[in-house]
């Protein structure tokens, strides 16, 4: 751009220097040929009153009658060559005008276009960083919130399998063994009264007491009450397999109650979890808002430039068009310029004819003596004219010999230049197509940004669906605890910290067995858990 610019300016300086030549030399055409024309009315004045009549009919016979008809031929064709020079020149100089103008219109809009096309490809560029940084991130973000939502998911339904299953587990476990127990007791008490009768009835009646009230204690929830058993008889078996049945049931309501607390904090920290999942999903709804926004904004520029691209073009495409028919002006100049050679070369023929009159004259007038005095001084006018006229054809000869030059020289610029026009116009053509394809390339950022929109919506609707399925986890947790409560524990909280310190290594070491085990299993706890917690 810059060196079609000084190629410009160096066009401009040469047309400028061409017009000034060629003004110059038209001048001194046109005075020389106002001074043939004054040649042959002036001598003749001069003879009709300085002279007698013999006098001027020799005047007229050796001066008037070659140089008037011929001097009077050549003025008239010098006169219309001058005349055809002027409205060439004239013709041209507009031409010039023309192209100077379009030339300088050309750079100064492609100028704007170049810098508008680096400044909007510069912000293009960084709209596009910003956006691939917005989605990078927000994608990050939903990954780690969709990874801690699904560890938190599967933890809660591990947790509360394993309670159902603890508890459904020691609750078959304690119903089988207290009907069994039960039985066995009856039996052996039934037999023991047919044999032992009356002997046995008062310690009987006294363990069956002691065994009642202990179930009886169990049924209502009271799980506080001491059991002892003394003997190897059956009811002091059936009292042991109480007291073991309720240690049961005060281990199984310990891991239950540790279970609520956990269903309980992990409800919590789900909601949390959904609130923020909600957050960040509309944070990133926002950030995909503003970034359609500026992809929008970002379209209506590069359209823009597309435009401004095909009004350069058109441009161009003028200025090439004007930039030929100034190149074909120049030749026209050339060959004007060729042709004054011509005539210039007649003019100087015509100088070298009236110097020979000018001696002739001389010489008659010497031999005239007295009488041939005016002839002298005419003849040494003319003598001077010749001189004048010689002078002025070389200096005409030589301004149209630059003329020339210039003109070659321009018209060879102008060879120069239209190739650098067709690649400005070839680039301007690119930069279009380039327009389009960037065009093109935001309507599918814009679509892509219509889906991320869409999957946001949808992972907006998955974290209300997850808070709500949080809060109706921490509404069943209170019931939990009220079942829970329904129970009388003495030692509760110390069973609760010994079992505490029991799932350390536990947890430790399911830890260590979760992360060997593989994908596949994971996948089939998740569809269990799922599947219990659905019962729940």
């Amino acid at each position: 751009m810059n060196a079609t610019k000084d190629q410009i300016t160096a066009f401009n300086n040469t047309v400028q220097n061409a017009n000034e030549k060629m003004e110059e030399g038209l001048g001194e055409l046109e005075v020389a040929i106002k001074t043939i024309k004054g040649i042959v009315p002036k001598s003749g004045l001069k003879a009709k009153k300085e002279n007698s009549q013999q006098s001027k009919s020799f005047f007229d016979t050796i001066i008037n009658p070659p140089i008037g008809a011929e001097a009077m031929n050549i003025y008239k064709r010098l006169n219309s060559s001058l005349v055809m020079l002027r409205s060439e020149y004239n013709t041209i100089r507009d031409n010039q005008q023309g192209v100077i103008k379009a030339v300088l219109a050309y750079n100064k809009h492609a100028i704007s276009a170049d810098k508008e096309r680096r400044v909007q490809k510069k912000e293009y560029r960084d709209k596009l960083t910003q956006l691939s940084e917005k989605i990078s991130n927000a994608n990050k973000r939903l990954e780690t919130s969709q990874k801690e939502l699904s560890q938190k998911n599967e933890n809660l339904f591990r947790d509360i399998t394993d309670a159902k299953n603890i508890a459904l587990s020691s609750m078959d476990n304690a119903q089988t063994q207290s009907l069994y127990v039960t039985l066995v007791v009856g039996i052996a008490s039934t037999l023991a009264a047919l044999i032992f009768g009356l002997l046995l009835t008062a310690g009987i009646r006294t363990k069956l007491r002691n065994a009642n009230s202990a179930v009886n204690a169990i049924t209502e929830g009271d799980l506080s009450a001491e059991i002892k058993a003394t003997g190897n008889d059956e009811i002091s078996s059936l009292l042991i397999s109480t007291s073991q049945m309720r240690d049961k049931i005060v281990e199984v309501i310990g891991a239950m109650s540790l279970v609520i607390e956990k269903i309980s904090e992990n409800s919590s920290k789900l909601e949390v979890t959904a609130d923020q999942v909600s957050d960040g999903t509309s944070q990133q709804a926002t950030s995909v808002q503003e970034t359609s926004a500026s992809m929008d904004e970002m379209a209506n520029t590069i359209n823009e430039n597309a435009r401004n691209a095909t009004e350069t073009d058109e441009t161009a495409k003028l200025l090439a068009e004007n930039a030929l028919v100034c190149s074909n002006s120049m030749k026209k100049t050339s060959e004007a310029m060729s042709d004054i050679f011509e005539r210039i070369a007649i003019v100087g023929e015509i100088t070298r004819k009236i110097e020979l009159l000018a001696l002739n004259a001389s010489v008659e007038a010497a031999r005239a003596g007295e009488h041939g005095k005016g002839f002298a001084v005419v003849a040494s006018e003319v003598s001077k004219l010749a001189e004048l006229s010689k002078d002025a054809a070389s200096e005409i000869q030589r301004s149209s010999t630059d003329g020339k030059k210039l003109a070659d020289e321009t018209n060879q610029m102008l060879d120069e230049l239209l190739p650098e026009i067709e690649k400005t116009q070839n680039l301007v053509q690119n930069i279009s197509a380039s327009s389009k394809e960037q065009a093109t390339g935001a309507e599918q950022i814009n679509d892509a940004i219509k889906t991320l929109d869409n999957v946001i919506q949808q992972n907006a609707l998955a974290s209300s669906n997850l808070s709500v399925s949080a809060n109706e986890l921490a509404q069943i947790v209170p019931n939990l605890e009220d079942l829970v409560k329904q129970f009388k524990l003495a030692k509760i909280e110390d069973d609760i910290e010994t079992s505490e310190e029991e799932d350390e290594p536990s947890e430790n070491t399911s830890s260590d067995n979760t992360d060997d085990t593989d994908t596949s299993s994971n996948e089939d706890n998740k569809s269990d858990n799922k599947q219990d917690f659905g019962r729940y």
